[in-house]
């Protein structure tokens, strides 16, 4: 992820091993300005692998649901399931959407993550930073997140003071 961007980072202990989730996840994606819609997305950064297309999300959520590696690790008596995807915007990953999972063997769902960045330079465009705090609230109550967290990395990896912390999640 690049470290000129404004981040919202979340976590969430719902199980994100279900297709209507990721489903959902892309739904709300879609819905977004062109500015904040993927255009490639994979399992590894940069994002080049495969071509996103809204109109078609199946790979996308395949990749997120990571079924065939999980079918497999199970089958050799792994800890556990996993998955992973990063869907990324601009040549120079202007915006950038990570979520990771891991589920135990007894079906627990550990702590999941995901991290949404957009370049610094959206800041200067109010309505660009209007939608991206919007695009940030239904996000957090679409993973019914725990802890949510927007920062300002402008200055590199040293966050400078723009900690935002959803109201409903800081009681």
């Amino acid at each position: 992820m690049q470290n000129d961007n404004v981040a919202l980072t979340l976590f969430s202990s719902d199980d994100f091993e279900r297709r209507e989730l990721a489903e959902s996840f892309l739904e709300i994606l879609n819905r977004q300005r062109l500015d904040f819609l993927p255009e490639k997305f994979d399992i590894y950064a940069p994002a080049k692998q495969y071509v996103y297309n809204k109109l078609n999300s199946t790979e996308a959520v395949d990749l997120w649901l990571n079924s065939e590696h999980n079918k497999k690790s199970l089958s050799a008596l792994m800890p556990g399931k996993s998955g992973s995807i990063i869907l990324q915007r601009g040549k120079k990953e202007d915006v950038t959407y990570s979520i990771t999972w891991k589920k135990n063997r007894n079906k627990n769902p550990k702590m999941n993550s995901i991290d949404f960045s957009i370049t610094s330079s959206f800041l200067h465009d109010r309505e660009l930073f209007n939608d991206f705090h919007v695009l940030c609230e239904e996000l957090i109550l679409l993973f019914n997140s725990v802890k949510a967290r927007i920062h300002n990395n402008t200055q590199g990896l040293q966050a400078i003071r723009l900690d935002i912390i959803h109201p409903e999640l800081s009681h």
